[in-house]
């Protein structure tokens, strides 16, 4: 498969007001949009890859951050907001969300998802720092042949904010390792 661009991203729940370019994408997250019907920005990849993007860190009440996407009741995703972390899991429309309260004053986050056959692992940085805290470690239905992931926007408050991704890298992995990703 080529190498995953901005431009092989596609929308599922378009947002109303959204500008992509080559490079960078911003959009207005409006109220009251959870996932899976928030707006989600997907591309399809069927080898081992790792991912990087940065992502608006959202207010309160919002969520930035990166999926993992089968179907609208299968998917699991990782947000940052300026008031905690959230992850949120769905399997057959059996939801799990964990809500972790760390708070942050980054203005954006680092997102790293690093795929393996069925297994992915998603994890964030600070702009300015190399260590990444891996979050979850995942797999979904169908994951073995092609994944769909890219980053999700969601607003859990009635006030719309502004959004953006920037700095999209996908390296595909070259190096096979039997060690799982944990």
């Amino acid at each position: 498969m080529k190498k995953v661009t901005m431009k092989d991203f596609r929308w599922l729940g378009k947002p109303q007001h959204w500008e992509k370019t080559y490079k960078d994408l911003s959009l207005t997250v409006e109220g009251n949009l959870c996932l899976p019907e928030g707006p989600l920005l997907l591309a399809v990849s069927d080898e081992d890859f790792t991912l990087t993007v940065q992502t608006t860190t959202a207010p309160k009440g919002g969520y930035c951050g990166v999926c993992l996407y089968h179907t609208e009741r299968t998917y699991t995703a990782v947000g940052r907001s300026k008031a905690g972390l959230c992850v949120e899991t769905s399997i057959n429309s059996y939801k799990t969300t964990a809500d972790i309260p760390i708070p942050t004053d980054e203005e954006n986050i680092r997102w790293h998802l690093e795929r393996r056959a069925n297994e992915v692992r998603i994890g964030y940085s600070e702009p300015l720092t190399a260590e990444v805290q891996w979050i979850c470690s995942t797999s979904l239905p169908g994951m073995k042949d092609a994944i769909s992931f890219g980053a999700f926007f969601t607003n859990h408050t009635n006030t719309p904010f502004n959004a953006k991704m920037h700095s999209l890298r996908y390296v595909k992995n070259e190096v096979v390792v039997s060690e799982p990703l944990v």
